[in-house]
């Protein structure tokens, strides 16, 4: 017999506060051009001390749109279509694919009025290979130079 233990649950009592820093972190990354700060596109911000010594500058990430891509089903299937029609393989994991999708579409760097920002650069953890020859091809698309911190795999020794 199977025994499962229920636990109460309950909303996150953070969760406004979240939803507040994310709308500023957003706002951030759309007026850094007209602050003068640098925008960094691509999700190294675990090693926040390099773009550090550029003084203020905007984490791009995998682009403020990309919760709302995934969100939307529809919008998910048409960023992976324009990638195959690009003849990029499903063997790419999902993530790299919807970003690239949503590069190629033109609505990974374009704020709901339809302004579009350019990154300065793109700051990448390279953890896999999808990860940083899509980091590449941001870069060329963009015409942006690239940095890219390489991460040696640690397995398991048998």
């Amino acid at each position: 017999m199977i025994n499962f233990e229920r636990y109460e649950t309950k909303p996150l009592d953070c969760w406004q506060k979240m939803k507040e820093l994310r709308r500023d972190h957003v706002r951030h990354v759309w007026k850094s051009k007209e602050n003068g700060e640098p925008l960094i596109i691509g999700t190294a911000e675990i090693f926040q001390s390099l773009p550090a010594g550029l003084g203020d500058y905007a984490g791009f990430g995998l682009g403020p749109n990309f919760g709302g891509i995934i969100r939307d089903r529809d919008l998910t299937v048409k960023c992976l279509e324009e990638l195959e029609v690009r003849g990029f393989g499903r063997d790419i994991c999902g993530i790299c694919r919807v970003n690239l999708g949503s590069m190629f579409l033109g609505i990974q760097n374009r704020n709901r009025s339809g302004e579009a920002v350019k990154p300065d650069f793109c700051y990448q953890l390279h953890v896999c290979e999808p990860l940083g020859k899509t980091t590449q091809l941001m870069s060329e698309a963009y015409n942006i130079p690239y940095f890219i911190i390489e991460m040696p795999y640690v397995g398991r020794k048998d």
